[in-house]
């Protein structure tokens, strides 16, 4: 005997994408992607409306970024006498706070003539002195500067010599260096022994100890404080980003 078909009331149908787990999980996920992307565009067009009104400048953005509110300006750390490596306008500037006495300061010399080359018109390199370890310290720094006063080759020229012969620290052997660099050794030997750059010199110091230096070699890459030796492929990535930034931006 046949038995009739009967087609019940409801039919089962199958539930949409967006109700199956699977599709709960894209719509959260697109919703977190479109929730962290408008803050992001938000944030960096007002980074870039600040900066072009004039409200604020790119370092002392990069500074409070960096965490450290109480750090003045990299402007300050930045000293229009101070000798320097690369472009005087750029954008990105690496302080060093140095001291010719210190070996990891001559670890770090090398590096740093490296930077200069690697990056000649996107970066300024200045060197400040932080004359903590030793009387030598200071005697050197005032040679340093004597051979600045003859032009800011002189300086780097001797700041080679210094680091790779820190146990020869006399004012004898520096009126040496100088005459074998070629620098004018009447001017050189007046301006040493006079000591006529000592107050520059103590005023580099206080400058490092405003800044938050405690160690050499203590750097600020537009004031953000970074201590101790950094080998060149920890600076590299840090300074590349900083560029593209400022590319970015127009700064």
């Amino acid at each position: 005997m046949l038995m009739a078909q009967v087609t019940p009331r409801y039919a089962l149908r199958p539930k949409p994408w967006y109700q199956r787990w699977w599709g709960i999980i894209i719509i959260c996920c697109l919703t977190v992607i479109l929730v962290v992307g408008s803050a992001f565009v938000f944030y960096t067009a007002s980074i870039y409306w600040k900066v072009k009104t004039g409200q604020t400048t790119y370092q002392q953005l990069y500074a409070d970024l960096a965490g450290d509110q109480n750090s003045p300006p990299v402007e300050t750390f930045d000293a229009p006498d101070a000798p320097y490596l690369g472009n005087p306008e750029a954008k990105i500037v690496l302080v060093e706070f140095g001291d010719f006495s210190c070996p990891f300061c001559a670890r770090s010399s090398p590096v740093i003539k490296q930077l200069a080359n690697l990056y000649p018109k996107d970066l300024k390199i200045v060197y400040r002195h932080f004359t903590i370890i030793n009387e030598g310290s200071i005697l050197a720094a005032n040679a340093a500067a004597c051979a600045q006063e003859q032009g800011n080759f002189a300086f780097w020229a001797l700041n080679d010599i210094l680091y790779t012969n820190q146990d020869k620290f006399t004012a004898d052997q520096m009126k040496t260096w100088a005459q074998e660099l070629g620098l004018e050794s009447g001017r050189f030997n007046t301006c040493l022994d006079s000591q006529r750059y000592q107050s520059r010199i103590r005023r580099d110091l206080a400058a490092g100890w405003r800044a938050g230096a405690k160690r050499t070699p203590t750097f600020f890459l537009n004031g953000q404080k970074i201590e101790g030796y950094q080998p060149l492929e920890n600076w590299r990535p840090v300074i590349d980003q900083l560029i593209e930034i400022v590319k970015q931006y127009n700064l």
